[in-house]
């Protein structure tokens, strides 16, 4: 029984035929010659990095007990008004504390936040208070004296 499932297998497949084979792979593309090598087109040049802004000019006030205001309508009213009578002082003490006014002393430096044609907007560099007006003759740039 053997030899007949033996010999019906070859018959099988001499019947079938050749076996199918898979065709070979397609070889691989040749590259294309290459023309004589062309330079990279220039590169446009580097930008430049843009200018720093120059470091802020710090200012002190020009002597002990500069009047600085939040406020600045505050220190030109503090500027133009006349004490002569107790009413009139107690009016300057109420628009000093209104305006967010106070003393300032030559020790602390400022920064310039806004200028104007009388008066500076200063903002503490030790970030202590807000900016303050001041009046431009009252302070001078610190020349790190």
């Amino acid at each position: 029984m053997r030899a007949l499932s033996v010999v019906c297998l070859l018959a099988l497949a001499a019947c079938a035929g050749p076996a199918a084979v898979a065709p070979p792979p397609p070889p691989a593309p040749v590259p294309a010659p290459q023309a004589a090598a062309r330079p990279a087109p220039p590169r446009p040049p580097a930008r430049p990095a843009p200018p720093r802004p120059p470091e802020p000019t710090l200012w002190r006030a020009a002597s002990d007990g500069v009047t600085a205001c939040a406020d600045p309508a505050a220190l030109r009213l503090l500027r133009e008004a006349d004490a002569t009578d107790a009413a009139q002082l107690r009016r300057l003490a109420a628009t000093r504390a209104a305006g967010g006014c106070v003393t300032i002393f030559r020790g602390q430096s400022w920064r310039l936040v806004e200028p104007g044609a009388e008066t500076l907007r200063l903002s503490p560099v030790d970030g202590g208070a807000g900016p303050l007006h001041f009046w431009r003759d009252e302070v001078t740039e610190d020349r790190g004296a």
